[in-house]
């Protein structure tokens, strides 16, 4: 570990480098930043003189991912900006009442689908929960695992697949091998993706906090509704009893209880049409209104400058 923190450390001065020169050759309008990312707050004399925006992904950091300093990257990036776009009306409350930023300065944006729409969404299912994406401490896969076992004897041909990156250990000790769970630990890309959601009967996001999630878009990209905690900007996305299931975080006997609901073959072909027909041809699920509202975003920013 500290191998490798030194060696990205030795590469921050060539970084710094690289930047300014592909600055000073493009000669931007403006800059945008896309992630708490260290290298900009490292130029932040240089930068100052130019436009700035910041996409706010997580105005509050993730458990097991805070840090004083990520804090303070956050911070310092937010000081530099003059506008921020942020994912959903829960998010823009939270950051406002963090950092006390002027409301005029924010620009609310949606999570647009993941794939195209020439996907066939008609593939063949299995009986698969699928829980999809980074494996982090406050993903909650912990709680989807127990709540799994919880019921596995009420639906005992349907199995768990666990899709993605990130430290196994502590989620592995709680799985036995009479347990119908299969880890996939493995970043997966776009075709294995599209797979894995296509074959599945149902996607569960069991997130102990969130922001918002591009796990959800991407399952009602394929058709495939989702459980999830009712945390963040996901009911925003997520409308409970419409398109998919809403869940207290952190709640075993909430979640086990809203997958056996979610095996009903007739309510979740409801859930299926009501995605098909509606969810994805609203505005909130086109990047078109974000595009536009980014775009909106710089013409005012250039023109205030």
């Amino acid at each position: 570990l500290w191998i490798t923190f030194l060696k990205s450390l030795a590469l921050v001065p060539f970084q710094i480098h690289a930047l300014r020169k592909i600055i000073k050759m493009s000669k931007p309008d403006l800059i945008h930043f896309l992630w708490n990312y260290h290298i900009p707050v490292l130029l932040q004399s240089f930068l100052n003189k130019y436009p700035t925006a910041y996409t706010v992904h997580d105005p509050k950091l993730h458990l097991g991912e805070r840090s004083k300093i990520k804090e303070w990257i956050q911070k310092q990036l937010i000081k530099m900006s003059n506008i921020y776009f942020i994912h959903g009306q829960s998010n823009v409350d939270t950051f406002i009442d963090l950092y006390e930023v002027d409301k005029t300065k924010i620009y609310k944006i949606t999570h647009g689908g993941m794939f195209s729409k020439k996907t066939n969404h008609a593939s063949k299912q299995e009986n698969i929960i699928l829980f999809f994406g980074r494996i982090r401490e406050y993903k909650g896969i912990h709680i989807l695992i127990d709540a799994f076992k919880k019921i596995q004897n009420k639906i005992p041909d349907y199995s768990l697949i666990i899709c993605g990156e990130g430290n196994i250990k502590n989620i592995k000790n709680k799985i036995s091998e009479k347990d119908k769970i299969v880890i996939v630990n493995q970043f997966l890309g776009d075709e294995e993706a599209e797979k894995y959601f296509l074959k599945s009967k149902f996607i569960v996001l069991p997130y102990l906090e969130a922001t918002q999630s591009g796990v959800a878009a991407m399952a009602f990209s394929f058709n495939r509704t989702c459980i999830a905690s009712e945390v963040g900007a996901i009911p925003e996305l997520i409308q409970n009893n419409y398109n998919g299931l809403l869940v207290q975080p952190n709640n075993i006997k909430n979640l086990s209880e809203a997958i056996l609901k979610l095996t009903n073959t007739n309510l979740r072909k409801k859930f299926e049409k009501n995605i098909s027909n509606n969810t994805i041809k609203s505005d909130n699920f086109t990047w078109k209104k974000t595009a536009i509202t980014v775009k909106n975003g710089y013409n005012k920013l250039l023109k205030n400058s």
